[in-house]
């Protein structure tokens, strides 16, 4: 961009420089008159010319501007992801040690021989809590997957 920018100022210097070229000259003769009509329309052609690359330069910042406000959007919403999941990871690794160590607990009471109520009570809590914890992280997933295609559905619907 910074090319197309040093070129319009190039173009609107270099018609600033005719323009004044164009005042300097002495009055109206029949073969300067021609020439001054001549330079005059390449003048306002080079005008032109600098107007549209103005207005395409402008055309251009605007859409890099909304390009970059939908990418900043998208990395907000995917970093928000990002933490989320990270909870529900730390969440489900509790949920799985508590797991571990409550059946770590049973093998070694069904080893010594003894059963205890209190000790399987809190074993299969803890694999209905990891159960759980894996249900949120797939709902979780799922949630993310739905998100990404309705827009791709919304944009099929309207075609």
């Amino acid at each position: 961009m910074s090319d197309i920018t040093e070129l319009g100022n190039r173009i609107t210097a270099a018609l600033d420089r005719i323009e004044r070229g164009l005042a300097d000259l002495p009055g109206p003769e029949a073969g300067l008159d021609e020439s001054a009509a001549e330079l005059t329309e390449a003048l306002e052609t080079e005008r032109l010319a600098a107007a549209q690359l103005a207005e395409r330069l402008r055309l251009t910042r605007e859409q890099a501007a909304t390009e970059n406000a939908d990418l900043t959007d998208k990395l907000e919403r995917l970093t928000r992801q990002l933490d989320q999941q990270g909870l529900e990871i730390q969440k489900l690794r509790k949920r799985v040690f508590r797991l571990r160590d409550a059946v770590r607990s049973l093998r070694e009471a069904h080893a010594e021989g003894i059963t205890d109520a209190e000790l399987i009570n809190r074993a299969m809590q803890a694999e209905l809590d990891a159960l759980y914890a894996t249900r949120q992280s797939e709902i979780f997933e799922i949630d993310e997957i739905l998100a990404e295609l309705r827009p791709l559905v919304l944009e099929a619907q309207d075609a």
